[in-house]
């Protein structure tokens, strides 16, 4: 009896191909938003984790300064021997709780001063401490009393204490070490919470949201959904999108 051999067919035809490769390609098209999104998402909490740190510091050094937030900023005879709050928070965010020489360097900043969404690459210090409870101590720029005492910030839930701060191309990518343009120049004539104030709700303003000299000493919105992440006066760290940082929440008690 004779036997009938089938041919079977292994390999795929053109069309079959073309096929599977259109199929791959628009499931990669699918998945790299959203492993971009899941990537900036996952930086976004990273910044998050950075403030929180940086709040437990804070908290620490006014423990040892009688209840007294450190300066934001103080011009020294030269560049280097200004003097901010990273400086003098430095010591209190290392493992051996001892201001070193290594640690009071410039060179030596941790990296919870980073964010990791920051735009421009490069900068030792992405964030921004509020002008009023950390101001600017150099000369010609004192509009607020020197130091402020945690202690009189009633609504320490509510009020903005460090956030994601503008990057300036012309100081070697770092944010200002206050936020001095805070809701532009309304900030500087009216500092004091008032709960009497009809505006307390309105947001401020955001600022053009650019990493450039002009737009220094802002808010940067950079973090997922077009917000910023902000380190509030009780030690908590959100996200929180420009219309929710209300002029309540920039005003000190």
């Amino acid at each position: 009896m004779a036997h009938t051999h089938r041919r079977t067919r292994t390999a795929l035809t053109l069309i079959e191909l073309l096929v599977v490769i259109s199929i791959v390609a628009l499931l990669i098209g699918f998945l790299f938003p959203v492993l971009g999104s899941a990537r900036l998402s996952a930086r976004t909490v990273k910044g998050l984790a950075n403030l929180n740190q940086i709040g437990r510091g804070l908290y620490a050094y006014t423990h040892d300064y009688d209840d007294t937030l450190p300066i934001g900023y103080l011009v020294g005879v030269d560049a280097a021997t200004d003097t901010n709050w990273t400086t003098l928070l430095n010591g209190y965010l290392t493992a051996s709780q001892e201001m070193t020489d290594a640690v009071l360097n410039r060179a030596a900043f941790l990296e919870i001063f980073k964010d990791p969404n920051a735009r421009l690459a490069g900068g030792r210090v992405h964030y921004s401490a509020h002008p009023v409870l950390m101001p600017d101590q150099s000369p010609g720029f004192k509009w607020v009393p020197t130091t402020y005492k945690l202690s009189k910030l009633a609504r320490v839930g509510d009020v903005v204490m460090v956030m994601d701060g503008t990057q300036d191309p012309s100081n070697q990518n770092n944010a200002h070490a206050t936020a001095w343009q805070l809701d532009g120049s309304a900030l500087q004539t009216k500092w004091l919470y008032n709960a009497a104030d009809a505006d307390n709700a309105d947001p401020i303003d955001p600022g053009p949201n650019q990493d450039t000299t002009a737009a220094s000493g802002q808010i940067r919105w950079r973090q997922i959904g077009d917000g910023a992440n902000i380190l509030y006066g009780d030690g908590h760290a959100e996200t929180r999108a420009p219309e929710h940082v209300t002029k309540a929440s920039v005003r000190v008690d």
